[in-house]
């Protein structure tokens, strides 16, 4: 599940709720929930057309929520070309 805000025309806040569920091996049934927000930033040029590559960029958090989980607060990064 994701829910976006969009703060202004190029930024945008996202939170996303992940889980992950174990099946076999010795964490049998066991399952892991993670929330990670995040902020993108989309870049484009000046004479921006539809044609043009946009390059959007973003980072976050993911947090474990679960009381099981192999990690926690791991950072995330992202770069995307949009065509």
């Amino acid at each position: 599940m994701t829910t976006q805000v969009h703060s202004t025309a190029r930024t945008w806040i996202d939170l996303e709720d992940n889980a992950l569920f174990n099946y076999a091996g010795p964490f049998d049934g066991k399952t892991q929930n993670f929330l990670a927000p995040a902020a993108f930033c989309m870049i484009r040029r000046r004479k921006w057309r539809p044609e043009h590559a946009t390059v959007v960029i973003g980072g976050g958090m993911q947090i474990a929520t679960s009381s099981f989980h192999f990690y926690n607060h791991n950072l995330i990064s992202e770069v995307r070309v949009v065509f």
